[in-house]
């Protein structure tokens, strides 16, 4: 009895002994170099801020029996993206997407039950990729672990619907030789691939190293943009050649920290399928997305197209616009039109470019009536701001300098219900005063030009009358007199007769004096969101930045 009581003391002091050694290890940069944490197997940790190591850990080191995994997790209390790992060392975690994102860490009864798809790659494996030809794993398959230049010799070109990785980060590109638009595969289950554009598009694949940059194409293409994991253009990489609609499946959906841009100017989007908050970036090197607001954020992106460039110009034109962004169908004008019904255009112009050295008066009503708003010369991609969406009915060309019929009306700059807010940078501020000392407009008023023609007829037959009643007063030379008189006084009445005062309509300039220092009447500004240029007309001068809804309109 004794003895057995010495040898379950025995197994239980092993067993403590073999817990002990159950621990993780958690170092701060890459090959368990930097600071470090460690955390016991009886000892879970539901948020690393406690310990001074949420979002810090690079690479880890298990220890323990073969039986003991830990599960780490992105998100404090467990949650967000986990991950089991094995006992063994892992250099780096850029490969399973963790690098610098562990929150929180516990470790997993030995009995638990874990599924396949949720350990990390065991420390070591060999690189491996199995692609499917079809959906859900489904279908035809063939696997490797080699370099596949071209997938024609393994009739697995344009085939692949579904892939898994069990083994190292797998490259898989569009076109052979690893060319075209290319995604990085870390190791999991790839059920589909037509959420990043990839099914039945794969024609060549390779393993590549985790934190290597994939190479790019022997010939860059013009319209090539390469996404990094990390600032400073480190990490997992994503090259596209073509627009992504959705990043999710392509390990980068929102975990884009920088980007190069080959010669195109691309829009990125927060949103899936172009939609949310935008940016566009010009070619170039960009090593850190966060003053624009997009570190980690980007979920689809294309190829940017600039709006069309107008007809030729000759002195002044004016080109509306369906849509806004000068997009949809368009009419081009160089001369006044009073009725935009006559041309197929009322009340339909989203967007304007005005041409030449001449500004332009819009409004909203007939023969240039109404509501009426100054264009300079310039690019207006969207008319919402200024509060002529949808509203002109009738514009003209007008004199250099010349003032609209009405000083123009700011825009409803009030916000919206639930509206996001941005900054836009304002970069050019216009104050539109009166010249000269003086202030001049134009009026369209009605102009007495003078009488009619007399009325010759009625002047005969007021004549015969006023002889006729005349010659009834009085007697003698009396009645003479009185005949006389009432003739010329019947031929004057009778020539008035039916004529009335010619009134004329015309236009009318008008001036009146302004004092030395008169107050601007208006502020024409121009000012950049997006990567475009806006403008509109304020009652007040601004500061360096405005406030804009996301559609650049702006808000007071």
């Amino acid at each position: 009895m004794k003895t057995l009581s010495k040898i379950g003391w025995s197994l239980g002091a092993l067993l403590v002994a073999g817990q002990a050694f159950a621990d993780i290890t958690f170092y701060e940069h890459d090959g368990f170099q930097g600071r470090s944490f460690v955390a016991a197997g009886d000892r879970p940790v539901a948020n690393l801020r406690s310990q001074g190591f949420n979002d810090r850990a690079s690479s880890v080191i298990v220890a323990g029996a073969r039986s003991e995994r830990w599960e780490v997790c992105e998100d404090g209390g467990f949650q967000g993206r986990c991950v089991v790992l094995r006992p063994g060392e892992y250099p780096s975690l850029t490969a399973m997407g963790l690098n610098d994102r562990i929150s929180s860490v516990r470790s997993i009864p030995a009995k638990q039950r874990v599924a396949d798809n949720r350990y990390a790659p065991a420390p070591g494996a060999p690189s491996q990729i199995e692609f499917f030809a079809r959906e859900d794993f489904a279908g035809r398959s063939y696997s490797t672990g080699n370099a596949v230049p071209d997938l024609r010799g393994n009739r697995f070109d344009d085939r692949t619907s579904s892939i898994v990785v069990t083994g190292g980060t797998w490259q898989v590109c569009a076109d052979p030789g690893y060319a075209g638009t290319c995604a990085l595969l870390r190791p999991g289950r790839y059920p589909t691939l037509a959420n990043f554009g990839f099914e039945n598009r794969i024609s060549s694949a390779r393993a590549v190293a985790s934190t290597a940059v994939p190479p790019a194409p022997p010939a860059t293409p013009a319209q090539q943009i390469v996404f990094f994991e990390h600032e400073g253009l480190r990490g997992g990489a994503l090259t596209a050649t073509a627009a992504i609609a959705d990043f999710r499946g392509t390990g980068l959906d929102n975990r884009a920290s920088s980007v190069v841009v080959a010669s195109a100017a691309w829009e990125v989007c927060q949103g899936t399928g172009f939609t949310g908050p935008c940016v566009i970036l010009r070619p170039g090197t960009y090593a850190s997305l966060k003053e624009m607001g997009m570190n980690e954020r980007i979920s689809s992106a294309r190829v940017y197209q600039a709006p069309p460039a107008p007809p030729p110009v000759l002195v002044g034109q004016i080109s509306l616009y369906e849509a806004d962004g000068y997009q949809g169908r368009n009419h081009t004008s160089e001369a006044a039109v009073a009725d935009m019904r006559r041309v197929g255009f009322d009340d339909r112009a989203s967007s304007v470019v005005v041409r030449g050295n001449q500004a332009w008066e819009v409004c909203e009503d007939l023969s240039f009536s109404g509501r009426c708003v100054l264009l300079q010369p310039g690019d207006y991609p969207s008319l919402s701001a200024m509060g002529m969406n949808n509203r002109i009915t009738s514009m003209r060309m007008v004199a250099t300098g010349a003032q609209p019929q009405r000083p123009p009306v700011a825009g409803d700059y009030r916000r919206r219900d639930d509206e996001r807010l941005f900054q836009a940078q304002v970069t050019q501020v216009r104050a539109v005063v009166a010249d000269g000392g003086q202030r001049c407009w134009v009026e369209r008023e009605q102009v007495n030009s003078g009488r009619a023609d007399p009325n010759v007829q009625g002047a005969v037959i007021g004549a015969v009358l006023g002889g006729i009643l005349g010659h009834q007063v009085g007697g003698g030379s009396g009645r003479d007199i009185a005949t006389g008189l009432g003739v010329l006084a019947g031929a004057a009445i009778g020539a008035n007769t039916g004529r009335q005062d010619v009134v004329q309509t015309q236009d009318v300039k008008r001036c009146d004096k302004a004092p030395a220092q008169a107050r601007p009447a208006y502020y024409d500004v121009t000012y950049s969101f997006r990567g475009q240029d806006y403008k509109a007309q304020m009652s007040e001068a601004p500061g360096q930045t405005i406030t804009v809804n996301e559609r650049g309109e702006p808000r007071g």
